[in-house]
């Protein structure tokens, strides 16, 4: 297994390309990135393999959290695609969000785009609901492609962040060239309070 070790309190060194402005993963961001060296031609983006120092960090620490999973925080199904939210972790000044995606449909999962949210309120009552977009820093084994019958987990690093009593989490995660998407909502009370 990996060696853990601890990452220095410094501000990501993005890749050259990486855009700054993106407030999610799609298979159409270029993204500091450990995974997949494929190049997309529909889409233009080309994932590498992080070479920075603080990026090679990330990926050290997101190995350890993925090792070291046992849990399942929140699922959420719909037609035949499992989102699962299995951590939700902290070291140094960033949050380590560990997800796994099953495919049981008949049907591959090509994914278009990952969004993380800070929510608070309920969206029926538009003027008291809010809802902030969590920026990605890092991506690990973040998934392009998730074949029928088969599993993907992955991190998703963003700045540090708390939940006050009446804010949750949203995931949202979107199919390309399909009308699948699931949306799931977690805050740690309902984790502690199944428990």
């Amino acid at each position: 297994s990996s060696k853990f070790l601890p990452i220095k309190n410094n501000k990501p060194i993005p890749t050259t390309g990486f855009n700054m402005l993106s407030n999610h993963w799609s298979t159409g961001t270029s993204l500091p990135f450990a995974g997949s060296t494929k190049t997309r031609s529909d889409s233009k983006a080309v994932f590498k393999t992080a070479q920075q120092p603080d990026s090679l960090q990330y990926q050290k620490t997101s190995n350890y959290f993925l090792e070291r999973n046992r849990t399942v925080l929140r699922t959420k199904r719909k037609h035949g695609i499992i989102l699962e939210l299995r951590d939700v972790a902290y070291y140094g000044k960033e949050t380590y969000i560990v997800m796994e995606i099953r495919n049981r449909s008949a049907i591959d999962f090509e994914v278009d785009f990952i969004q993380v949210f800070k929510i608070h309120g309920d969206p029926r009552k538009k003027s008291s609901y809010q809802k902030l977009v969590m920026k990605p820093i890092y991506g690990h084994e973040m998934p392009l492609l998730v074949k029928a019958g088969h599993k993907q987990h992955f991190v998703y690093v963003v700045s540090k962040f708390t939940l006050g009593d009446q804010e949750k989490l949203l995931v949202e995660l979107r199919e390309k060239r399909g009308s699948r998407e699931i949306l799931l909502q977690w805050h740690w009370k309902s984790f502690y309070q199944s428990n």
